[in-house]
């Protein structure tokens, strides 16, 4: 049960700071075109 919340937290961190890695590029990208 613990190893499980454990997994679920993990993934959650790595899809998190992906998305958020996504949204600063494409911030720095818009940033440039201006």
């Amino acid at each position: 049960m613990k190893m499980e919340r454990y997994v679920v937290c993990f993934l959650w961190h790595v899809y998190t700071s992906s998305f958020c890695i996504k949204v600063g590029a494409i911030c720095s990208l818009l940033n440039k075109n201006k």
